[in-house]
């Protein structure tokens, strides 16, 4: 198991869809000509932070050389990769659109899938192909929503709650009261995610709302309350950038933030200020997941890395490396023999009685959008 000391980016990210290429091309001599010959290249786009690296390997190597995951496999398979971050999940579907047919691989969220999805941009999966496939636990595979079902298959789970510095906040923290209806203290101590739909809906949960039953009047009512956050000071830091929001929380900039559990479990493990706690109310609970391009060149690589990700060792490094937990049975027999804290840690696998009010964020109204560009830009 890698221990992770150092959560930097070792490689680039797409942000503004702006990527550097990772490619190379052999040339081999043959009497005194040079011939031209070309590895095939897998193309995967990914959240960012969201592979297992290699944290002995020097800063600034690419992700596909300081991740063991894309290293090994490329080696096995004689392929090159070359991988690509976004850190909004907004990026996605704009990338797929203005650049056809350049990615292969696509791992990302349930609602980003969707999207995806409707716009042609995914291919059936067949499962026959994918050996490691039975690794995977039913119990998720039967919570799918049927616009997935056929086109993906799971990556690795999460929930979306609360991190804090324990140092910085007063008394216990525990539910969604706690950052949206906040203490005096934290006035000009708070941060959230730059995604509204992940901020209304927990905002629409923590009043005790039924998120998939919410109209006009509902999402009215909770951007009226976002925008007094901010209007009153509390709020001072919106964004979807993992470094930045860790940054805030270590040098004290903010006191408490939305964040995924993963990253906050990350943060944790080199400042142990840092908390994490999946609100009693419940909230986001999200499955990640692999797809392939419709369009893509190179479907067998993309099945063959799909089929390795799901390997019970590889799987289990790569969940216990980010912290976030798995939905491979077998990768979980490993994690609870080699990392039983993490098995046993309500913020990686919540409680059943936790787990049973999470639920995935799909599709949010358009008028959600507005409003959330009326207060924040």
């Amino acid at each position: 198991m890698f221990l992770r000391s150092n959560r930097c980016i070792r490689g680039f990210k797409i942000l503004v869809a702006v990527f550097v290429c990772f490619a190379c091309r052999l040339f081999a001599a043959d009497e005194g000509r040079v011939e031209e010959t070309e590895k095939p290249v897998l193309r995967i786009l990914n959240w960012t932070e969201f592979v297992m690296l290699d944290d002995s390997v020097p800063d600034g190597m690419s992700v596909e050389l300081a991740s063991p995951i894309l290293r090994e496999f490329a080696e096995a398979n004689d392929c090159l990769i070359e991988y690509s971050e976004y850190e909004d999940a907004r990026e996605i579907l704009r990338l797929a659109t203005s650049m056809p047919g350049y990615f292969d691989l696509f791992i990302t969220s349930q609602g980003e899938i969707i999207e995806l999805n409707r716009a042609g941009f995914l291919e059936s999966i067949d499962t026959q192909r994918i050996k490691n496939y039975r690794n995977l636990d039913n119990r998720y595979l039967e919570r799918m929503n049927p616009e997935v079902v056929g086109v993906t298959v799971p990556y690795l789970m999460g929930t979306t709650g609360i991190a804090y510095r324990s140092d910085l906040v007063e008394g216990e923290v525990n539910s969604l009261r706690d950052i949206f209806y906040p203490a005096e203290s934290l006035k000009g101590k708070i941060g959230i995610l730059g995604d509204e739909k992940t901020i209304f809906s927990l905002l629409l949960t923590c009043i005790g709302y039924d998120v998939e039953a919410c109209g006009e009047r509902e999402y009215r009512w909770a951007a009226l309350q976002l925008n007094a956050l901010k209007e009153e000071g509390y709020i001072v830091l919106v964004s979807s950038s993992v470094d930045e929001n860790v940054e805030a929380l270590n040098s004290g900039r903010i006191a408490m933030t939305i964040m995924f559990s993963g990253d906050a479990l990350s943060a944790h493990d080199n400042n142990p200020l840092i908390k994490y706690v999946v609100p009693k109310e419940g909230g986001e609970g999200f499955t990640d997941r692999m797809a392939i391009a419709s369009s893509s060149k190179k479907k067998d690589l993309a099945y063959r890395f799909i089929d390795y990700v799901l390997d019970a060792r590889v799987g289990a490094d790569n969940a216990m490396y980010l912290n976030y937990a798995t939905p491979n049975k077998a990768a979980r027999s490993i994690i609870e023999k080699e990392a039983p804290e993490q098995i046993a840690n309500p913020a990686i696998y919540p409680p059943k009685e936790i787990e049973e009010k999470l639920y995935e964020v799909g599709e949010v109204p358009e008028l959600a959008t507005r409003f959330w560009g009326t207060i924040f830009n």
